[in-house]
Parts: structure tokens; sequence; C-alpha cells
């Protein structure tokens, strides 16, 4: 039986439908780009081959390297190491064509930062508007190995006309936080995002005394969740950018 690896990647390409023999002769053709394939290697029980590359990168060249191609159980292509599943070119011309369309209303969409940096996968942020579309509330979320830890109670509300959207979160120091956000469409390539320029940097900046001047903590008013409690001179602080992730469960 076919041993096989599901994997993680987006964007690399082979040009075949099928992953058969003649697929190899293809994928030779794509590696050859920047590396030059010294030996291909069969793999018994095994869909698939094991490449030696000698590669450079912008004419440099690169100590030598071997890489595994294996066909993965929905047809795809991953390669290893590092771990990446190979996307089609005809895939990522089709998705440059179709704009990213979310199959929810407003206020089901929930839109998250990228996974902390030095973190597991699980520790993020998480935005949600809700009861209403031009004006309404607003729930971030802060999520850490899985489990939110504390979440902030905020307003919205867009003006008529030439639409102006605001967000408004209470904070611990000083008057609540309102700056402009944008929703930005997407672009075909990316799903759209929630834009609140510079609010990490005007939470951090106005926040980061809160504590000496009496205050429990610095940052966003929020209620803290599962036992959780900041670290010292830790701050429950915003980012600027969040990107449409899935729809609300119902």
């Amino acid at each position: 039986m076919a041993r096989y690896i599901c994997l993680g990647r987006e964007y690399q390409c082979l040009r075949r439908q099928q992953f058969d023999r003649h697929v190899f002769e293809e994928v030779r053709a794509y590696w050859e780009e920047g590396c030059e394939i010294g030996k291909s290697y069969a793999i018994k029980g095994v869909d698939g081959v094991i490449l030696d590359l000698k590669c450079t990168d912008e004419g440099e060249e690169k100590p030598p390297r071997r890489e595994l191609l294996l066909k993965l159980q929905d047809g795809k292509v991953a390669s290893y190491p590092p771990l990446h599943v190979l996307k089609r070119c005809s895939s990522l011309k089709d998705a440059a064509t179709k704009p990213f369309e979310p199959k929810c209303d407003f206020n089901s969409r929930l839109y998250r930062t990228p996974p902390f940096p030095n973190t597991d996968p699980g520790s993020y942020q998480e935005l949600r508007f809700t009861n209403g579309l031009a004006d309404g509330d607003i729930e971030l979320t802060e999520i850490r190995q899985a489990r939110p830890v504390w979440k902030a109670h905020g307003t919205f509300t867009c003006s008529n006309g030439f639409s102006i959207c605001r967000v408004n979160f209470p904070v611990m120091l000083g008057d609540p936080e309102e700056l402009p956000f944008e929703q930005v469409a997407s672009d075909g390539n990316s799903p759209e995002m929630i834009v609140v320029p510079s609010f990490q940097q005007d939470v951090y900046q106005i926040q980061r005394n809160a504590v000496s001047v009496g205050k429990k903590y610095g940052g966003l008013v929020v209620d803290f969740l599962n036992g959780f409690s900041l670290k010292e001179d830790e701050l429950t602080a915003p980012a600027n950018v969040y990107r449409y992730a899935e729809c609300a469960p119902k």
C-alpha cells in the first residue's frame, strides 16, 4: 500500500494533472529552471521519487541537496524537505481571475492575524463585527495555543455617502481609542482584509505607562478568559491587519 504525507504550502507549480511515470519528466523541467537534477530514484511501495539537486540562487551555487516528491491522497504533489505542497500553475491562474468571496454575511465573518511570531499556529488574534452592517459592535479576541485568553469589546460605525468607517475601543488609560478602518476587498489571490492603520502603535504609545500610574495593566479594556493573566509589562495590544479566515460556527 502506498504511503502519503499531507502538508501545507502556498505557491509552487507542477505542469501535469496526473502523477505517473511521465510526470517526472515534467518535474525535471520545472526544477531545472533553478536546479540541475543529477539523479532520480523511484521508491518501492511509495508514490514518489527522490531527486539529487544541484541548485543556484541568483548565480550563487548552493550546496547539493536531496529532495523527495510525493503524491498525496487528493492528487496533489508535495516536496520534502522542507514540507511543501506544490500548486499547479493552472490553479494559480484560475485563482487570479476569480475574486475570493466569503460564504457568509459580514456579521458572520471571522478575521484573523497571521500566527504570532515564534509561537505555535494556534496563537493569533480574531476580529468579528456584529449587530449591524453600517454600525454595530465589534469583538477582538486573543487566542494562544488554541485557547481564548482575552476579549475586548468595542463599536464600529460607517458614515453615509463617501464612507469613512471607524472603530472605537475602551482603553485602560485615557479616552477610548478611535481610529478609521478600511475593508480591503479580495484581489483574487488573497482574502479580504480589515486594516486599522497604526492601531497597535497608538495603543502601545499611550498605554505603555498605564501600570506606573496605578492601572492594573495597559492596553485595551478586556475580559480575561480561562484563568489567563498578563506578564509584567505586557499590554493587551491589537494588530493593524486582519484577514478573512472563515465563517463563524452557527
